[in-house]
This record gives C-alpha cells, sequence and structure tokens, in this order.
C-alpha cells in the first residue's frame, strides 16, 4: 500500500517528463505510480492524484488531468453493454509560426482533391474547419450542411477529413437531445452529424437544442438534474458539421447553416482516394499547424470587425462573420476569395425555402381570378403537385390533410374559416386571408400577376370540368 511510501517516492517516475516526452513512455510511467496506489484509501488517492496531476503540468505533458485521473481513479473497463467514454485528443501546436494564407491553401487542397464539391465547397470547408479552433473568438458559429439529392456523393468522405482535422472532433451517426447538450457542457467539441435525415425530421426538441447552438449569448438548454430536481443551465454553442440527404427538416436550422450541395462523381471525374484508416494520423500535424496559427491569432480575432459583401442578408452576414475574420488574418488571397464564397453560397442558400413559404408559394397559384378557395379544393390541388412535398407529408408518406394545413398557415396568422361556395358553406379561405403574408413572404407578389391555376401544367384543366362560374370566373367549379 502507498501510505507507506513517501509521496515522493510514489511521484518518482514522473520526475524528468517533458512537454515532448512521448505519450508511450507517459503512459508507463504513469501505471508505475497507479500500481504503488493500489489499496489506498480515497484520501491518499486524492493526493496522488492532485501531485501528480501538478508535476504533469508543470512539465507541460499535453492533457496532464485526463491522464492523470484515468490512471488514478480506480476506475477499471466499463461494464459490458456501457459504452465507451468519449476522449479528445489535445493538438500540440506546431513550434514555429504558421503563415495563415498557406495553412488555408492546404486545407483547400486537401478537401478538394479527395472529394467532388461545388464552387466554394472547399473554400467554405477550409474556413470551417480553422473556425472549430478559433470558436472562442466567435460570438456566432455557422453550422455547415452537407446535403445531396442521393447517396453516394461524397459526404461521408468529406467528413472523415473534418473529422480528421477540425478540433475536439466527435462524429456520430444519431445523437439525442440530452447526449447533445450534455457533451457540448462538458467538453465543447466540434459535432459531425451524418445520417441526419433518418431522425432529424419531425424531432422539434432535437431541432430547438440544435438551433439554439447557433448564437452564443442565446445558446443554453435548461433542465431540471438531481434528486432535487435543481435547474442548471446547458451549453449548446458550438461548431456543427451536418450530413443528410435531402434539406434540412427546419428553415431555422437551414437559416443558421451554410450548404455545401453536394453531388455524385462522373466517371472521368479524378480524386485522390482517402485512406479513412490512416487520416487521423496523417493529419496530425495539420491540426498542430492550425492549433498554431489560432493561438497566435486569437487576440485579433476576438476584435475583428470583417467588411461584409452588401448582398449578404442579415443571417448569411453573422454566419459568414467569423469566417471572413479568418480570411483577413491569414492574408494573401483568402480575403477575397471567402467573399466571393460567401456570396456564391449565399445566393444559393436564398434559393431554399422554408416549408411555410414554399406553401405560400403554391397556394398563391390557386387563386388566380378566385377570391375564395375551399379547404378540400386546395387539397386536392397541393396534393397532385409531383415535385412538391405535400403528397407525403403525413406520416408513412400520406397526404398532407386539412388539419397539416392548418398547421402549416397558422404562424402566418392565417385560420380557415367557413366560406359560402355556391350553396355550400364549406371550410376554406379567402384571398384576403392571404394578402398580407404574400406580400411580406413573396418577393415579386406586390409586382407580379400571380399564375392562373388552370394554366399550370402539372394541374390539366380536365381535372376541373368546367362549372358555371361562382366567384367570377374561376374554373373551380362547385368545389370553389
Amino acid at each position: 500500500m502507498s501510505e507507506g511510501l513517501a509521496l515522493e517516492t510514489v511521484l518518482a517516475p514522473l520526475e524528468g517528463l517533458a512537454q515532448h516526452t512521448p505519450m508511450p513512455l507517459i503512459e508507463a510511467r504513469l501505471r508505475v505510480v497507479a500500481a504503488s496506489v493500489n489499496g489506498a484509501d480515497a484520501l491518499r488517492r486524492q493526493v496522488i492524484t492532485s501531485e501528480a496531476t501538478r508535476k504533469l503540468k508543470a512539465a507541460k505533458v499535453p492533457r496532464a488531468q485526463k491522464l492523470v485521473e484515468a490512471a488514478l481513479s480506480g476506475e477499471g473497463k466499463a461494464a459490458p453493454g456501457q459504452g465507451s467514454p468519449v476522449e479528445f485528443e489535445e493538438p500540440d501546436p506546431w513550434p514555429d509560426p504558421v503563415a495563415g494564407d498557406a495553412l488555408l491553401d492546404a486545407l483547400d487542397r486537401c478537401y478538394g482533391n479527395h472529394v467532388i464539391l461545388p464552387a466554394g465547397g472547399a473554400v467554405a470547408l477550409a474556413l470551417w474547419t480553422v473556425h472549430t479552433y478559433a470558436v472562442a473568438a466567435a460570438n456566432v458559429s455557422p453550422y455547415l450542411v452537407l446535403t445531396s439529392p442521393e447517396p453516394r456523393c461524397g459526404k461521408t468522405t468529406t467528413l472523415a477529413i473534418a473529422g480528421a482535422l477540425c478540433y475536439r472532433s466527435l462524429p456520430s451517426s444519431n445523437i439525442s437531445e440530452a447526449a447533445l447538450y450534455r457533451i457540448v457542457e462538458q467538453a465543447e467539441p466540434t459535432l459531425i452529424i451524418d445520417e441526419a435525415d433518418t431522425f432529424l425530421r419531425d424531432n422539434y426538441a432535437f431541432s430547438g437544442i440544435l438551433n439554439s447552438g447557433h448564437s452564443r449569448t442565446t445558446a443554453f438548454a435548461v433542465r431540471c438534474v438531481g434528486d432535487n430536481a435543481e435547474p442548471r443551465r446547458f451549453k449548446t454553442f458550438g461548431p456543427k458539421l451536418i450530413a443528410l440527404i435531402g434539406r434540412l427538416p427546419t428553415a431555422s436550422t437551414a437559416d443558421r447553416s451554410i450548404l455545401i450541395r453536394m453531388r455524385r462523381r462522373l466517371p472521368g471525374e479524378p480524386v485522390q482516394r482517402a485512406d479513412t484508416r490512416r487520416l487521423y494520423a496523417d493529419l496530425s500535424d495539420t491540426r498542430r499547424r492550425i492549433a498554431r496559427w489560432v493561438q497566435d491569432a486569437l487576440p485579433s480575432l476576438r476584435t475583428a470587425e470583417p467588411g461584409m459583401p452588401p448582398t449578404l442578408d442579415d443571417r448569411a452576414a453573422d454566419n459568414w462573420r467569423p469566417l471572413l475574420a479568418l480570411a483577413d488574418a491569414a492574408g494573401g488571397r483568402w480575403p477575397t476569395v471567402a467573399r466571393e464564397t460567401a456570396v456564391l453560397l449565399s445566393g444559393d442558400r436564398a434559393e431554399e425555402p422554408g416549408f411555410g413559404v414554399t406553401l405560400l408559394e403554391d397556394i398563391r397559384t390557386l387563386f388566380g381570378a378566385c377570391r375564395v378557395v375551399a379547404s378540400e379544393a386546395m387539397l386536392e390541388v397541393l396534393n397532385g403537385l409531383v415535385e412538391r412535398p405535400w403528397a407525403t407529408w403525413a406520416k408513412h408518406g400520406k397526404p398532407m390533410t386539412q388539419r397539416h394545413l392548418a398547421t402549416l398557415l397558422r404562424p402566418f396568422g392565417i385560420r380557415p374559416g367557413t366560406v359560402r361556395v355556391g350553396d355550400a358553406t364549406p371550410k376554406g379561405y379567402t384571398l384576403a386571408d392571404f394578402e398580407d403574408s404574400f406580400a411580406r413572404y413573396i418577393p415579386d407578389f406586390l409586382s407580379a400577376t400571380p399564375p392562373q391555376v388552370n394554366g399550370d401544367a402539372a394541374l390539366p384543366s380536365e381535372s376541373y370540368p368546367p362549372h358555371p362560374p361562382r366567384c367570377g370566373g374561376c374554373e373551380f367549379g362547385p368545389k370553389c
């Protein structure tokens, strides 16, 4: 037992360690100390743990506290079926100063050589990768979202490269709401979430926690913990890389994101095959160079006020501000190319309206000369639009119902009411119900004439046989 040994004797194996001592040697020395602790009581174990941590920190050994705790905690392997602990490597900053523009150029090539990316994709990935190390200087951390129409478009390879480069990367193909805010509170990792399309849709609680982590000022979840149900605040702020097939389930998440639309590689498009088994080891020096450059640049990044391209809207400007600050600090071609990429990818983002706006755009085509449309007729047309989600909106791929329609329209202040259609009085909507929302959310509504419903090729006129007009010339017949 260690009670009979002087503290200096127990800790003697830790003498002579230094910042660059090989990790296997540090492990062997700690195991010798751990062996001398066997049988010690809790107080003696804590004293040795504290002194061992102090010695390793004085020697500038990376992750000193975690190494000592792992060696001396007295805990063995987790019970079968209980998973494994989440651990991170703290990169040792490169010993010499690093040129920021050359560093970003190398990251640009690293992504671009291994994956077919859209224009600006490698630039955004390079900047965002460095952002994961510099997030302490940012008030907003934009989500980077890889989306594709089908599998086999390079998302997995891109995630593997990002996982080997980003700070404290934590890859996952599924994560719960509680795990998300607890791991962010505990370790402040870079979350790399794959297969998001399999668990994000209809998971509004998770989406809310996810969205809260975008801005530092509101990045908290409050939960009651412990036997006394004490309210506690958990951090949710931090970088998140999300990959999925299709579009993000909520417009609010898309609004907080920089979207990179992946596409399948053509047979003639060359890429270098990435050996994912070796990526983490092969990119070790790159991680160290990023850590050194950010360490040197962090003071200036904290006060940076980068100029914004005038075409960016407020949210896009928020998303790109920390990345443009990095580009300005790096210099070279990066201040220019970063702003060009911001405009390019933000323009693409503007083409991705939320489901509510998409629904308003589709409903706008229904009115034409009509001023009243019954809910039943509205749904019949909406569910027949083959390139829209309404025909499979409900669970198990079933069509949208009147309840779903009313739920989507409610945030706009639009509610169904009793309308007069000929001699009938079904539930429905009037044009007046929508005019304010059309004007606010459809940019050309006030200056353009809406298309007529029976002029749309997706809505053949024979689907609605002509009837005597009941609302000023509309051809919806008795349903309108």
